[in-house]
């Protein structure tokens, strides 16, 4: 007798299919990307995650860790397009008048008032300034970014016992 064994898809991979049905289209890329993607996709839907009994990921069961799938993120807003694009000119600029300074010598430097090291160190300090700064942002919008996903996680995990606790109290007989 030949039945062919399918495995259970779990909540997570079931939304994973659905949001990659939905989004495959849109993705970017030319048509011999979007079939390698196609491809890896199919192999995915056979296979399902890794868990335990795939070698390579024994110690790794992302199948028991992922219970769902969160949703895909949407495109950024103006105000992000515009952080990023000030972000990269800085570190241009940075990287330009990196390369641009003289070598430090160990002859002092010229004095007077149209030094060209004493605007250079100023141009470099306030660099270093804009970037501490812009690292500080970037921190603080990652620490706001894992709260948030702390707060989901909390909430999904209040709503998993929640539904645990329902599935106990369907399953007592005499209730």
């Amino acid at each position: 007798m030949n039945v062919e064994v399918r495995p259970i898809k779990t909540a997570a991979e079931t939304a994973l299919a659905t949001n990659f049905a939905m989004v495959k289209r849109a993705l970017p890329g030319a048509a011999t990307v979007a079939a390698l993607r196609e491809d890896a996709f199919r192999r995915f839907e056979i296979e399902g995650l890794p868990h335990r009994r795939v070698e390579e990921w024994k110690y790794t069961d992302l199948r028991a860790l992922m219970r769902d799938a969160k949703p895909l993120a949407g495109l950024p807003d103006a105000a992000a397009k515009a952080r990023a694009k000030r972000a990269t000119a800085m570190l241009a600029s940075i990287e330009a008048r990196a390369h641009a300074a003289p070598f430090a010598t160990d002859e002092p430097a010229a004095q007077g008032p149209d030094d060209s090291n004493d605007i250079a160190q100023q141009q470099q300090d306030q660099d270093n300034e804009q970037a501490q700064l812009a690292l500080q942002q970037a921190t603080q919008q990652m620490q706001e970014s894992e709260q948030q996903a702390e707060q989901q996680n909390e909430a999904a995990q209040q709503q998993i016992q929640l539904d645990e606790q329902i599935a106990q109290s369907d399953q007592q007989p005499g209730q």
